[in-house]
């Protein structure tokens, strides 16, 4: 399989302004990334730089329609996601001394003389952030399938009444 980079900026050519940049990302970023729920999806990156000296301020806007299903009753649900990150990219010396004692996943630090920033992992962390961590109908405005709902009511085991311990457990609550 070919290693193909999606976000890559060119930092030596960079001026002191500000720059816009849009990627589009496709089912390959998505397996490479293991992020599977984004699969078959049009996703969009927008990257704002704005370039100082030896400093990027990065502003990661994302949006997507995630394709799932609820949690609940199963039905198929198309969420759209538009999620904003800030990110700071700052040129130092001694990079790896930074990245070893500071622990700020916001930052990332480029020595003086690289000359290219691949973007791809941060992109991907941030893209694993955007995914809701439940999918249930009523959080995203849909409204769950009660046939559904019924069935899945009517399939759960009914409490057992046959040992002795059962009613008394039951009568409880």
């Amino acid at each position: 399989m070919v290693k193909r980079n999606y976000v890559v900026f060119p930092i030596y050519s960079l001026k002191n302004i500000e720059y816009d940049f849009s990627y589009s990302l496709d089912n390959y970023f998505f397996e490479k990334y293991n992020l599977l729920p984004y699969k078959d999806s049009t996703t969009t990156v927008q990257i704002n730089i704005i370039k100082n000296t030896h400093l990027f301020n990065v502003k990661i806007v994302i949006e997507t329609v995630l394709k799932t299903t609820c949690d609940r009753c199963c039905n198929h649900l198309n969420i759209p996601i538009f999620e904003a990150f800030n990110h700071i990219i700052k040129q130092v010396s001694n990079p790896q001394h930074y990245h070893e004692n500071e622990s700020e996943p916001e930052i990332t630090y480029l020595g003086f003389s690289e000359t290219d920033l691949n973007f791809d992992d941060t992109i991907a962390e941030y893209l694993h952030i955007a995914i809701p961590h439940s999918t249930i109908c009523n959080e995203f405005g849909f409204v769950c399938n009660e046939e559904m709902l019924h069935l899945i009511e009517n399939m759960a085991p009914k409490p057992s009444t046959s040992h002795p311990f059962a009613n008394k457990l039951n009568s409880i609550h």
